[in-house]
């Protein structure tokens, strides 16, 4: 039975006959949350005000709080969330959002904003919370909100077309089970996600070690010299290598970057004007001094930034690149720093030998962590499609 949306259709398997297909709003209730006013933002205070912006996935959707925002005004108390209230994002403030479901991890902290919906007057004897939480996960749910969504720009979803939606439902204790299975491989992922996380810190520690002589190999004693940025790298800039189409494609060759933490924008299948050598480079956001480094041929979307280069011979450039991970840059207005600034920012440098010995280090726990992602990558994967046959009946658990 497929799900209406707007003149197209998110299909779902047939269901059981012990099943039903209901409308969401027959069991719950959905309110946005209050036009909280910017100038009263801030970056302390007691109250976080949410945004779709704060959503993640890392084990299920989760509340990023690495970027919050204060409320320091005064608001209608009615709008102060609740532990294990179930969210949901109205407004697709980032591409992949809309419709995406989170639960509050504290009472009395977070605010309830109009980008965002309130599930409640759930009827707990029919439906559990946290079934509609693995609903609203699902690919099939997902694409329904986003063709009922409207907008141009930026796409908007409603409570009551959100309530019309047709869900397919189980019974209570089948509807236990389900969740019992999902929390179990969202618990394996958020410890996977953990682990990656403490490899990066020790690596982190590890390099401030290495990149400041705190800690050296055995055998090396020469001193470290003192230079600035432009007397190892040289720049390229990036107009020759720009992407003319952006329609890309994950089956097409070639990467597009970007120096933020975006990094792979997609893939184009434009074969001229892509830089290939020298190889690698570090690619540097000119506006926001971030880096990325390449060791693979690519094109760019933006020209503003700079391609990054070895100046000769002496330099290993993962070295340089890693040591300005550690350069706390604080980008406050809107112009090019390469040249005017950051260039001349000064590291320590020593012999070519013992740059490599410290950069081949680096690269076991790099390859590491690589390893640990895609598995990371892999076990989101399974429970992707895991989730999306216990909740379209195709796997059945027992009763």
């Amino acid at each position: 039975m497929p799900i209406a949306s707007g003149g197209t259709y998110a299909k779902i398997p047939v269901i059981p006959e012990d099943w039903e297909m209901v409308k969401l709003g027959k069991y719950t209730r959905i309110k946005h949350g209050w036009a909280f006013k910017g100038e009263y933002f801030a970056k302390e205070g007691k109250y976080i005000v949410l945004t779709p912006g704060n959503f993640f996935e890392e084990g299920g959707f989760k509340i990023n709080i690495d970027k919050i925002k204060y409320y320091t005004g005064t608001f209608p108390v009615e709008y102060i969330l609740k532990k294990n209230d179930l969210i949901i994002a109205m407004t697709e403030q980032a591409s992949g959002l809309l419709g995406s479901p989170a639960f509050i991890p504290e009472d009395n902290r977070y605010l309830h904003n109009q980008r965002l919906g309130l599930f409640y007057d759930i009827v707990e004897e029919a439906i559990s919370v946290y079934y509609i939480y693995y609903l609203f996960c699902t690919k099939y749910v997902r694409q329904s909100i986003i063709s009922k969504a409207t907008g141009t720009k930026v796409k908007h979803i409603s409570p009551t077309l959100l309530l019309d939606m047709m869900v397919p439902l189980p019974c209570l204790k089948e509807q236990q089970k389900i969740v019992d299975m999902l929390l179990l491989w969202d618990n394996v992922i958020v410890k996977q996600a953990l682990l990656i996380k403490t490899k990066k810190i020790f690596k982190k520690g590890l390099i401030q070690k290495f990149l400041s002589g705190e800690v050296r190999f055995t055998g090396f004693t020469e001193a470290w010299k003192f230079i600035k940025l432009r007397e190892v790298l040289v720049y390229e800039q990036p107009t020759p290598y720009l992407v003319a189409n952006k329609s890309y494609d994950k089956n097409y060759k070639t990467p597009v970057l970007t120096a933020g933490k975006t990094f792979i924008l997609g893939y184009t299948q434009e074969d001229t004007g892509i830089f290939s050598a020298p190889l690698p480079v570090i690619i540097f956001d000119d506006f926001t001094t971030a880096t990325q480094f390449v060791d693979f041929p690519f094109k760019v979307k933006s020209s503003a930034m700079k391609i990054l280069k070895a100046k000769d011979e002496h330099v290993n450039i993962k070295f340089i690149f890693e040591w300005m991970q550690l350069i706390h840059y604080d980008a406050y207005d809107h112009k090019r720093y390469w040249i005017s600034e950051y260039q001349d920012i000064e590291i320590k440098l020593p012999s070519k030998e013992e740059q490599e010995k410290i950069v081949a280090l680096l690269t076991l726990i790099d390859t590491e962590i690589t390893l640990l992602q895609d598995e990371l990558k892999l076990l989101k994967e399974q429970k992707q499609g895991l989730m999306q046959k216990l909740l379209s009946a195709e796997v059945r658990v027992l009763v």
